[in-house]
């Protein structure tokens, strides 16, 4: 019976985060996109010699990548915050 406050508050704070997450999606999402295109692009320095960074679309012998609006994480972003926060919640001491 004690568990039942502490379920209603996990989910209402995970709803809420979800939906705060929701409205800064849009926000996040550019800076989420240009962070992965600078990292891959980064990386793939390694190994190949021949790439160029305009944006987020990285090119390399012709051949055109790019991080798109649905790939720049911030979905899943979403997801494990609102699950950390009822975690967060749900493990809190009385």
């Amino acid at each position: 019976m004690t568990n039942k406050p502490h379920l209603a508050a996990a989910l209402t704070c995970a709803v809420l985060m979800y939906v705060i997450l929701s409205i800064c999606e849009p926000i996040l999402s550019f800076p989420l996109r240009q962070f992965s295109s600078h990292f891959s692009y980064g990386l793939l320095q390694f190994f190949i010699n021949d790439i160029d960074l305009n944006g987020t679309i990285i090119s390399s012998h012709g051949i055109n990548f790019d991080v798109v609006p649905a790939c720049s994480g911030s979905s899943t972003l979403k997801y494990i915050l609102s699950f950390g926060t009822v975690l967060c919640v749900m493990s809190k001491k009385n």
